[in-house]
């Protein structure tokens, strides 16, 4: 980001304008939200989740996951398919948010490590050398090397 770590994390000027929770899709990602958590970085977040109807209807998850709706979702054999978000009403996978907000995850995770953290900077190539690591070339002509780029 150009004032915080974080990108998408860490919001904008605008309500709403970033990311509002993080879901794992992976077992690595899940067992680094648990460590998280147990650092007191994130929280399960359990916010009310379901389907709203074109006349203003509400179908709570909890309700869903006892129709016909919620296998089609499942199965991918339903239009319906394109409303369920990143997959939050047939995943069991927890959703999570930063303590006490999102952008607090990677100001955490960097204050934490030695991480080179450089705000408002542009990279316009990274190039990954086997066994040496990344070449990060900046807008400023600068080059940087790193073991990881994330």
């Amino acid at each position: 980001g150009k004032r915080l770590p974080g990108g998408r994390l860490s919001g904008g000027r605008h309500p709403d304008s970033g990311c509002q929770f993080i879901r794992s899709t992976s077992s690595r990602f899940s067992s680094v939200l648990r460590m998280l958590e147990s650092a007191g970085v994130v929280a399960k977040w359990h916010g009310r989740m379901g389907l709203l109807g074109a006349k203003g209807g509400f179908l709570p998850q909890a309700v869903l996951g006892k129709t016909p709706i919620s296998s089609m979702l499942k199965e991918g054999k339903s239009t319906a398919d394109a409303v369920d978000f990143c997959g939050i009403l047939t995943s069991d996978e927890p959703l999570y948010v930063g303590l006490p907000q999102n952008d607090s995850i990677c100001a955490a995770i960097c204050g934490d490590t030695a991480v080179d953290l450089r705000l408002g900077t542009r990279v316009v190539s990274a190039e990954h050398r086997p066994g040496v690591g990344w070449l990060i070339m900046l807008e400023s002509g600068e080059a940087v090397e790193h073991d990881a780029l994330v």
